[in-house]
Formats: C-alpha cells, structure tokens, sequence
C-alpha cells in the first residue's frame, strides 16, 4: 500500500552529525525524504514549518512527512 510508505517521523539529530550547521535547503531533507520537514523543536520551543535557511543544530528533534524508509536512512549518512 503507497499510502503506508509515507507518514510522520521524528528524528533527533544527534551531537557530530553532517547535518548539523546545515540550513534545511543546503541539507535537501525534503528531497532526500520525498517529503517537507513540519516543524523542528529546540530548547523546549517548537518551529512549525520553519523557514529552509533556518540551521540545524545538534539534538534538534525534526517532525518529517515523507516516504518513512527515507525519513529512517536520513540519520546513517
């Protein structure tokens, strides 16, 4: 079923990783998810829809809609 391949995640982005100092554009998740990153909470406060020049930093949690087995690789890179 296509509809159960896609779905909401959320990722922690963990301390070292290339993600981190990346802006959501130069990082292409939602090309890399087939998906849109909906929000991102940091320090306890949430960001929906935050802007693609907004920078990842590390133990960002990141809410993801998108192909979940992409969603799920997005960490081991």
């Amino acid at each position: 079923d296509d509809e159960a391949e896609f779905g909401v995640e959320r990722i922690t982005v963990p301390e070292g990783h290339p993600l981190v100092g990346q802006t959501f554009r130069n990082a292409k998740i939602s090309d890399r998810t087939n998906g849109i990153v909906l929000g991102i909470e940091r320090d306890e406060e949430r960001n929906l829809n935050p802007d693609s020049s907004t920078v990842i930093r590390a133990e960002d949690t990141l809410w993801i809609y998108g192909n979940r087995s992409k969603i799920g690789t997005l960490l081991q890179t």
